[in-house]
């Protein structure tokens, strides 16, 4: 942490030296992080030297901010340990805390310590967790006083430790208040459940067969049992919300950061966790109250609704007394109680709309408030029904008094039409507050417009019978705009199918542009019929004569509405399908501009060569010609796709292959000079990348490349243990030895040339004994063999030929059994006598027998290469042979295999390679490419089968046997069969 320096806000002189050591010491405490005693220093400083205060702040400021931090921190070890239930976490922040802090005050120290003792918070937390879980799964299935019982244990977690806790009477006794209300309530609780069930059976018996005396008494008494559990629940949400509020004071005291489990388990046990379904003590007590209260609720809505449905099907059997409605209205009116009940769990005022039970609990109210007001209204309709009876059963009057019966007629019309302009006015209103308030209306509004269609229905009764003597209407005028309407429907059909695609062969082909021409035709003709349509029911609702003189005149209008309502649905459907269609065409017309775009792109980057552009603007022009195939079939187009471009791919992938053949020979050169030389690691690396090389346009392996990684490998494990890799983990330990036993030999050396032999005898024996420590674990290590070889001819130099004479034999015969520990030995000989005689030889022999060098290919086997070259030659340059160019590739390949350095057979092979050009496929032809996607759908929904049948099918094309995704599609469908 950075210290400041509030020595030098004040000039060297004016503080005392006892000042100045203080200001030393506070700064000294700060930076050993003892901030409380820092403090106590700052003050004492204050109180002898006021005038020191500005120096003292800067020093404070320090200590504010270190504090500041530890807070925040603080923080996130409570959200850690209470929120996250993530122990490791908390004990993470726990070493964060007490880095920051060393020395922390009483409180935050046993707040930490306390954190800090895992096992009983694990055993803690994961209790706590069991309960949660099992007691929110006995509230889900309605075990209610269970749940409440198993809550209740939870409140041992943590007791002790907050009972122990020096936290002061104001807020313990809090605490213990809220307790002992919560547990009074939570014993309370079974006695009001029981009361609960009693009143609920009550009012079920009172359902059987209903009294609306017997309704309203048992509605009150179960009223009373619900309010009762609205006020545990209450008491119990106020504990909880305590327990919350004392643990946050515990977290923001002066004294320092700490926390409560105690406060935190129970604030859960009783308002439930966060991010969880509604759960705790006071969610058994709400859940308890509004499962009863809406099961009675249910009950006797259910009960109101079937008189209601047996009541409007007697009025619309004309039994016109509707006793069922009257008593449908009746239970209604009392369920309008049970609505109010709802409310109780509510714990402030909210704004119409927001829960989802305030919406549920007002539709239900407002469809039990509409059906006693619709009531009322067929209560109106079935008088004027009464009223109308006789004539409805063609009774007609008097001709004398026809004049006094139409005026009679007009009354009950004009009765009727308050109702059905009550029943729509209602509609409109409930339509309103439901858009103002957002609540689903659940069938209100519909009451109303029930009753305005009853209303309407017995409008056009009275409406019949005073129109019976009116003419029939010119009803043969819908025929022939009848018979348009058909076959504009069948015109229409004909372009959507062209829009939708007409069905080949090989594919679905859309012709958006030419369905586009025949909407057009068609719209201008429908737009004709439907003004003829127009006129007619103009023309008919003015001739009031004939509505006088025609008993079907009002067959005839509806007809006429019928026909012109599906006039204006098929010039509804005609201009989306005019939208869509030139949509369509629109999308064709850019994605076939992209893909001219893209395919000039692709010729850009051909020359010069630029590898990857030119693939991806090859690539981006067959998506875009297939996207724009996919909204609309054009002839220009596909030849672009299925032609055009498989021939620049073709160019493209001769430039590439071309130059992938040029590479890929450069690099087999650099591995064979590699090899060469011995650094076959390094010869490996470079054929790993000449075959990466050669995957780019090749997906099968080259011979020549699998050939010369086959040889770096096998002479790579056979110098196996030569040297100690430095990625050994025996590295550093054998290199120590090593050096060690060298410097004991140099030190030797020098005690021989001064004639002190026994002093290098010791020396010599302690190399030694290093060096067999190295030999142990590496016994064919060069520079352990090479240095006890000359510490053998350093101490018998005379009879160091014996020696090397020896060895050298020895080495000889193991060359069968043993050819790397032999080749092994000789090198060592080679290191200290290069000229030993026949040493060369064997060394060459042993190399070639275990591939370190090449063997000279035999004449036999060169003959044979030049053999195989000339038949490949005679096939390059016969013309006529040019099929058999593979066959070529073959020969040459077996030619390079015995013998890798035939210069005419490499340049050949590149030749034809060329050629040959790349087998691997940049892309599928169109129909191909949709197979292939379908093939892909049905692998990734699961339908191996099918997508197995459609890979079979493109993989006979032998062309299409290069393409990437295919090849990996159908190893994937294989690996899963």
């Amino acid at each position: 942490m950075g210290i400041g320096l509030p020595l030098a806000a004040y000039p060297r002189g004016s503080i005392e030296k006892e000042d100045r050591a203080r200001l030393a010491l506070a700064e000294q405490l700060i930076a050993e992080r003892k901030y409380n005693q820092a403090i106590l220093a700052l003050l004492d400083l204050l109180q002898a030297n006021p005038d020191l205060f500005d120096a003292a702040e800067v020093l404070m400021e320090q200590i504010r901010t270190a504090r500041a931090q530890y807070n925040a921190k603080f923080e996130e070890l409570i959200k850690a340990l209470f929120e996250e239930n993530n122990v490791p976490k908390g004990l993470a922040l726990i070493a964060e805390l007490e880095e920051l802090d060393p020395y922390p005050n009483e409180a935050v120290a046993r707040a930490l310590e306390q954190a800090k003792v895992g096992r009983e918070l694990v055993v803690n937390m994961n209790r706590f967790n069991r309960i949660m879980d099992e007691a929110a799964a006995l509230l889900a299935q309605g075990s209610y006083a269970e749940a409440n019982a198993l809550y209740l244990e939870g409140f041992a977690l943590g007791r002790e430790s907050f009972d122990q806790a020096e936290y002061g009477n104001i807020l313990k006794n809090s605490v213990i208040g809220s307790l002992d209300s919560l547990q009074s309530a939570a014993g309370s609780f079974p006695a009001a459940l029981e009361a609960l069930g009693a009143a609920e059976g009550a009012l079920q018996s009172a359902l059987s067969p209903p009294s609306p005396l017997s309704l309203q008494r048992e509605i009150g008494r179960l009223s009373l049992a619900a309010q009762e559990l609205a006020g545990l629940e209450g008491t119990a949400r106020s504990a909880g919300r305590n327990f919350q509020v004392q643990g946050g004071q515990i977290g923001e005291r002066p004294a320092g950061r700490g926390y409560d489990s105690f406060l935190f388990f129970g604030a859960q046990l009783v308002l439930g966790r966060s991010g969880k379904p509604p759960e705790g003590i006071a969610a058994v007590f709400a859940a308890a109250r509004e499962t009863a209260v809406s099961r009675q609720k249910q009950a006797l809505l259910s009960a109101a609704d079937a008189l209601w449905q047996e009541g409007l099907t007697e009025y619309r059997g004309g039994s016109y007394p509707l006793e069922r409605l009257t008593a449908a209205a009746s239970m209604y009116a009392a369920s309008l109680r049970l609505f109010s009940l709802w409310a109780l769990g509510l714990e402030a005022p909210l704004s119409m709309g927001t829960p989802d039970s305030v919406g549920r609990e007002a539709a239900e109210y407002l469809l039990a408030r509409e059906r006693i007001r619709a009531a009322r209204g067929y209560e109106e309709l079935a008088g004027i029904g009464r009223a109308f009876a006789p004539w409805k059963a063609g009774v007609l009057p008097a001709p004398e008094a026809i004049q006094l019966a139409r005026q009679t007629l007009a009354g009950l019309r004009n009765r009727v039409a308050v109702v059905e302009q009550a029943g729509g006015d209602g509609a409109a209103a409930l339509g309103a507050q439901a858009r103002a308030s957002g609540f689903i209306l659940n069938g209100a509004a519909e009451q109303d417009l029930a009753l305005q269609e009853a209303a309407r229905a017995l409008r056009g009764q009275v409406e019949e019978v005073d129109l019976r003597l009116l003419a029939s209407f010119a009803g043969s005028s819908l025929e022939r705009l009848a018979g348009l309407e058909s076959s504009y429907r069948a015109r229409y059909q004909e372009g959507v199918a062209l829009q939708q695609g007409v069905q080949t062969p090989s594919r679905l082909e859309k012709y958006p542009e030419r369905a586009l021409a025949a909407y057009n035709r068609l719209s201008a003709e429908l737009a004709v019929a439907t003004e003829q349509a127009g006129l007619l029911a103009e023309e008919i609702a003015g001739e009031t004569a004939y509505l006088a003189a025609s008993a079907s005149l009002q067959e005839s209008v509806q007809g006429l509405a019928a026909l012109r309502e599906g006039l204006a649905g098929l010039q509804a459907e005609l201009a989306a399908s005019v939208g869509s269609a030139q949509a369509a065409a629109l999308q064709a017309g850019r994605y076939r501009q992209e893909g001219l775009l893209r395919e000039q792109e692709a010729r850009r980057n051909l020359n010069p060569l630029r590898e990857a552009a030119a693939r991806e603007g090859l690539r981006n022009a067959q998506e875009a010609f297939d996207r724009s195939l996919e909204f609309q079939e054009d002839p220009e187009v596909r030849r672009l796709r299925d032609e055009t471009l498989p021939q620049l791919a073709a160019r493209i992938d001769q430039a590439v292959n071309e130059k992938v053949i040029s590479d890929v020979r450069a690099l087999i050169t650099d591995g064979r000079n590699r090899f060469r030389l011995g650094d076959y690691s390094s010869a490996e690396q470079v054929f790993l990348r000449a075959r990466a090389r050669w995957s780019d346009t090749h997906p099968e392996e080259n011979p020549e490349v699998a050939l010369w990684l086959d040889w770096t490998r096998s002479a790579i494990q056979n110098i196996a243990g030569r040297q100690i890799a430095l990625s050994n983990p025996l590295y550093p330990q054998m290199s120590q030895l090593y050096n060690l036993a060298f410097q004991e030999f140099q030190s030797a050396r020098g005690l021989v040339e001064a004639r002190r032999v026994q002093e290098a005898i010791v020396l010599l024996d302690k190399a030694i004994e290093r060096l067999e420590q190295i030999r142990v674990l590496f016994p064919y290590n060069s520079e352990m063999q090479s240095l006890m070889l000359r510490i053998e001819q350093l101490k018998d130099p005379d009879g160091f030929r014996n020696i090397l004479d020896a060895r050298f034999r020895a080495a000889l015969d193991k060359r069968d059994a043993s050819p790397q520990e032999s080749l092994g030995e000789l090198e060592v000989i080679r290191l200290l006598a290069p000229s030993y005689p026949g040493l060369q030889n064997a060394i060459g022999s042993l190399r070639v027998v275990l591939g370190l060098d090449l063997r000279p290919p035999d004449p036999a086997k060169r003959e044979r290469a030049r053999r195989l070259y000339a038949e490949a030659l005679g096939i390059y340059n016969d013309r006529n042979r040019r099929s058999q160019l593979p066959t070529a590739l073959e020969r040459l390949n077996e030619a390079i295999a015995l013998d890798s350095d035939f210069i005419d057979a490499l340049t050949l092979k590149d030749r034809v390679q060329i050629l040959l050009g790349g087998s691997r496929q940049q892309f599928l032809s169109s129909d191909d490419q949709r197979r292939y996607k379908e093939a892909e759908g049905y692998f990734l929904g699961g339908q191996l089968t099918a997508a197995n049948a459609i890979v079979q099918q493109l993989w006979a094309n032998q062309r299409n046997r290069g393409y990437p995704p295919l090849i990996d599609l159908k190893a994937k469908i294989e690996a899963r069969l």
